[in-house]
């Protein structure tokens, strides 16, 4: 289930400026939270909704930088196989 969890969400976009991301998450349920996390701290989070989030993160992204994802199921058994 996992593994299919992480093929249906991934980020598709980000505005390195700005601070913001945007999830892509077609057929993922509404209310499924997702974190983001910069170089391992907490940076934004959200919820998809509409099969898609929008994240704002804390500051804006510097010239290198990891992100990292964390997927808080609301009911696994409604997450797509």
């Amino acid at each position: 289930m996992k593994k299919n969890l992480k093929k249906a969400i991934r980020i598709s976009s980000i505005d390195e400026t700005g601070g913001r991301a945007l999830i892509d998450a077609p057929g993922v349920v509404n209310g499924t939270g997702v974190s983001l996390f910069l170089n391992g701290e907490a940076w934004g989070n959200g919820q998809i909704v509409g099969g898609e989030a929008h994240i704002v993160g804390r500051c804006p992204l510097p010239a290198t930088y990891s992100l990292t994802m964390e997927v808080h199921t609301v009911n696994t058994k409604l997450l797509p196989e």
